[in-house]
């Protein structure tokens, strides 16, 4: 009767994963210096819909980030680092697409010998062109996936020197060094907490004085990635709040350790649900 169980238990685990296949995508990407070509660390990304946040991530040590498990459709990818300008384009990320991106973000600090002209937030021009050593490099075929406004333009925002080169990789195959998709486990022993549960959340919290001038309250439910050192590697809002507090919810998170969750005696990646709230004091 175990096995048995066991069997149907597992059946019932494929046909989730072959059903989430069907609706979601992934996003392998890495962030680069504009002027040096070389990755940075800590930089935010976050993948916004309908004017929300519903993803979020920072780069590793190489500025490699990922997202798993994307609801397939259309996306305001950002990005933001102190030093650097800020980083906007709509995509569009198609289920069952590993959705490869490869982003220059130019330095605040040489911004000013760019020659050029600067465009205006919500300017129109033309994605760069794939750069042919980077389809060597990748060994795929490299497809645009940008939302297009009108039938050749697709959304841009920032400046003429930020690029962003996009592949599309269907098969699995020709992968880079540059992917970093984290595989976690649903059903581990132990899972992932945080340290000093609950209270070590709320040490964590940030008021945001704007949302206490306009005295907004609510809770933000995370689902978080945390990896086998306890770092939250991705982190998708389940239950939104206003967006001031989605931010602050994201931000307290990035700032939390966490224990590993532990399977079998080692430690493996999870997912765990964090709830964040926000609440006034009474005068």
């Amino acid at each position: 009767m175990k096995i048995r169980s066991l069997l149907t238990i597992l059946a019932l685990l494929g046909i989730i994963y072959a059903t989430q296949a069907q609706t979601t995508g992934k996003i392998s990407a890495k962030v680069t210096e504009a002027s040096t070509g070389l990755g940075i660390n800590l930089v935010t990304v976050a993948l916004i819909q309908d004017n929300v946040t519903r993803f979020s991530t920072r780069t590793n040590i190489a500025g490699n980030f990922s997202f798993v498990n994307v609801g397939a459709g259309s996306y305001v990818i950002q990005v933001k680092k102190d030093g650097y300008r800020d980083f906007k384009k709509t995509i569009v990320l198609n289920a069952g697409v590993t959705l490869k991106l490869k982003i220059d973000l130019p330095s605040l600090k040489e911004e000013k010998q760019i020659s050029g002209a600067v465009y205006a937030s919500g300017t129109t021009m033309q994605s760069q062109p794939v750069r042919d050593t980077a389809r060597k490099a990748e060994k795929i075929n490299p497809v645009t996936q940008i939302a297009q406004t009108e039938p050749t333009e697709p959304v841009f925002v920032g400046a003429v020197s930020d690029t962003m080169e996009f592949y599309a990789d269907m098969s699995g195959e020709g992968t880079t060094e540059s992917e970093v998709i984290p595989d976690y486990m649903e059903f581990p022993d132990q899972p992932a907490e945080p340290e000093g549960g609950l209270s070590g959340i709320t040490r964590n919290v940030v008021y945001p004085q704007s949302a206490m001038q306009l005295k907004i309250e609510g809770k933000v439910v995370l689902s978080v990635i945390v990896d086998q050192d306890g770092n939250p590697t991705q982190i998708n809002i389940l239950s939104p709040a206003h967006e001031v507090l989605n931010e602050a919810a994201i931000e307290t998170v990035y700032k939390t350790k966490f224990k590993p969750a532990n399977h079998n005696g080692k430690l493996v990646t999870s997912r765990v649900s964090v709830p964040v709230q926000f609440r006034l004091k009474a005068r």
